[in-house]
């Protein structure tokens, strides 16, 4: 099985290619084993607000925030959306 920063970057390339059903499918694939890990927390929020889903998509993102608060991506997503 690839490492967590692998998957991550899989899940963010079919994204990136419009491949939003692979993603999902890698996201919950994903949250299914390693739990709500942050990495896996910030892709799931990335599919919902790219599919209107704000509030959901900001509290995910908050929810990564509390496990690694140093994490400058997350706060930067919450601006984006």
């Amino acid at each position: 099985m690839e490492n967590i920063p692998e998957c991550a970057a899989r899940i963010r390339a079919a994204v990136e290619q419009g491949r939003l059903q692979e993603a999902l499918d890698l996201v919950d694939a994903n949250l299914a084993e390693y739990g709500n890990h942050p990495e896996f927390l910030k892709a799931e929020a990335l599919l919902c607000g790219q599919s209107g889903e704000y509030d959901t998509a900001i509290r995910l993102l908050k929810k990564a925030a509390e496990a690694v608060p140093a994490d400058g991506e997350i706060y930067y997503m919450i601006i984006l959306i």
